[in-house]
């Protein structure tokens, strides 16, 4: 069973160097000893390259998209390394690898057009000229235009095409006096996968170009608002027994169960709240999300306590549960990565890697995961999480020189 990628037009916020700025060296390295405790001692090598990231295209290549932006409006090629991060059609932790490590990306540019209707012409012109939107040898990604309309405000009917952002689509919604169900960010990379998911509720799908572009759906309103409470417990056997009786019993809107670890990765960073245990192996985080009016989330929140304290879990995270894409960014700063897959996939496991369990319910429906913390193989970690995660890997170096040899970025050794 391999991972679904994410689909190219997709926002995810900040990038990694912006996320490892954020944390610093001082404790980028304290990140880098947790991965090294964790893993008998073994030495975390830190690859936030601090250089100028070049494009990584060949003469031959970079020759190819001046023919394609000639041809076609100015500003609907670009070729800056983190919009083609951004836009690629692969999970967000390999783009953090990539950045962090100065990398090529995975497309060699990205197609924008301005509206929808030039769309149509942006991709015929790179279909003639040999470039495709799926990952390949000539792979181009497709940023698609932002459009979000409230169709019916008493219904909260709206419409949304991939290019719509989750701050965009959080201000639309706000506005038109709706709920954004603004706390799905931490789970969903766009505001249309979390729509394509059943979030929102009832969907009707649009495809265009192979891929999904646009989704019309219905948003609750303002006033049946949300409320997040998590929780920590010390082992995995009560925290996945709390996990199934609340949804069985209170019906959140979206229930995650997690390893702890993600806790004490952001707690070295800096970036969330530090607890012994955190890093004990088997400690699980569980975080669940009430919908409907205050009184009745307030209800279902206490409810959720009660089973939560009669299996031994506590309130933990009272500012919110850990970030995957921060926890994700702290550890490849540090050398490390964390990988999501199914739980159960017949795929191939890092050297030495710690497989943790997890579980997200999103409606009632469960879907199981398996998490991967690892230290990194820089001789080829594009190409080993690729693998572990059952995507097809880059194709092979281009034959003529590259703008800038790709190794020259500094390593730092923690641990």
């Amino acid at each position: 069973m391999a991972i679904r990628p994410f689909q190219s037009g997709r926002r995810f916020g900040a990038d990694a160097h912006e996320r490892a700025k954020r944390i610093g060296d001082r404790r980028i390295a304290a990140v880098g000893e947790l991965l090294s405790s964790l893993f008998s001692g073994r030495m975390a090598l830190s690859t936030v390259y601090d250089g100028e990231r070049a494009d990584g295209l060949t003469k031959e290549e970079a020759a190819d998209l001046d023919d394609l932006a000639a041809a076609l409006p100015a500003g609907t090629v670009l070729r800056a390394p983190v919009e083609r991060d951004r836009y690629a059609a692969e999970p967000r932790i390999l783009a953090y690898i990539r950045q962090l490590e100065g990398a090529r990306p995975q497309p060699l540019g990205v197609l924008a057009p301005a509206s929808e209707s030039a769309a149509d012409e942006a991709v015929a012109e790179a279909r003639a000229m040999g470039y495709a939107l799926h990952p390949g040898p000539r792979h181009l990604a497709l940023k698609v235009p932002a459009r979000m309309e409230v169709t019916d405000k008493k219904e909260g009917r709206i419409t949304l095409t991939a290019g719509v952002d989750w701050e965009s689509f959080i201000g639309v919604a706000t506005t038109a006096g709706l709920a954004p169900l603004g706390e799905l960010q931490s789970y969903f990379e766009s505001p249309i996968a979390a729509a394509e998911a059943g979030a929102f509720g009832p969907v009707r799908r649009s495809r265009r170009f192979g891929q999904g572009w646009s989704v019309q759906t219905s948003l609750p309103p303002a006033s049946a608002g949300t409320l997040s409470v998590s929780w920590l417990f010390p082992g995995p056997d009560a925290a996945e027994r709390a996990f199934r009786d609340i949804i069985r019993h209170l019906s959140p809107l979206h229930a995650h169960l997690f390893p702890a670890l993600d806790g004490a990765v952001l707690a070295k960073a800096g970036l969330g709240p530090s607890r012994r245990g955190l890093e004990e192996t088997g400690a699980m985080g569980l975080t669940c999300l009430f919908q409907g009016v205050e009184g009745v989330r307030d209800a279902a929140a206490k409810a959720a306590e009660r089973i939560v304290r009669l299996a031994g879990g506590s309130r933990f995270w009272k500012k919110g549960p850990p970030d995957p894409a921060e926890v994700e960014a702290a550890l490849v700063a540090a050398g490390g990565a964390r990988l999501t897959r199914p739980r159960g996939a017949a795929l191939p496991l890092p050297e030495n890697a710690l497989a943790t369990t997890a579980a997200t319910a999103l409606r009632g429906e469960v879907q199981e995961q398996q998490i991967l913390y690892y230290i990194r193989d820089l001789a080829g970690s594009v190409t080993e999480a690729q693998r572990c995660l059952g995507l097809p890997e880059d194709p092979p170096a281009p034959s003529s020189s590259p703008v800038r040899n790709e190794t020259d970025a500094p390593l730092h050794a923690h641990g």
